[in-house]
């Protein structure tokens, strides 16, 4: 079996909105501080997450000094797991890859998954569909246990505005010390 990555790239498109659209219709557009869509480390899952601003507050209180953590780790959010059946055949597909031994090179195969999503939210972006958030909405993809720090802030470079971006650079950055 050949992974088929234009098929994975546009169901991963088509299931994100539809993930994405969930969110609204739970929560108010000004109320939402971040999306994101977010994997392991394996490439073996694919699921969408979305966050609110009061969870980021109330977050940020209970743990002070932890502020752009919880604005960036998805796994913290609100909402994991958004729209989870939508994915759930994306999640086969990446599985049944992930222990075939015809899909080549592991991290060649890691590395075009998480590319791919990237790629998604770009799109998605660029169509407009997360055009009437607010100026600190986050726009995410993440990758459970990855320790890729450069990675992580091309991602988020080539997701949000440059403010945001750096921010992300700085505190990353502060992770490694």
């Amino acid at each position: 079996m050949n992974f088929d990555y234009k098929n994975f790239e546009f169901e991963l498109k088509e299931k994100t909105k539809i993930a994405f659209n969930a969110c609204v219709e739970k929560i108010e557009i000004k109320d939402i501080a971040g999306f994101a869509l977010y994997s392991d480390e394996s490439a073996m899952t694919i699921s969408a997450s979305c966050n609110t601003y009061e969870n980021l507050n109330r977050l940020q209180n209970k743990y002070p000094g932890s502020d752009i953590y919880f604005k960036w780790t998805p796994g913290e959010w609100k909402y994991e797991l958004v729209r989870e059946i939508e994915f759930e055949d994306l999640c086969t597909l990446l599985r049944e890859a992930h222990f075939n031994e015809t899909t080549g090179i592991f991290s060649i195969h890691r590395n075009r998954i998480n590319s791919t999503a990237v790629k998604v939210l770009e799109e998605l972006r660029a169509e407009g569909l997360f055009k009437d958030m607010n100026d600190d909405f986050v726009l995410m993809f993440g990758v459970s246990d990855f320790s890729d720090h450069k990675l992580e802030i091309g991602f988020v470079k080539r997701l949000n505005s440059e403010v945001l971006a750096n921010e992300f650079e700085q505190w990353i950055e502060t992770q490694e010390e």
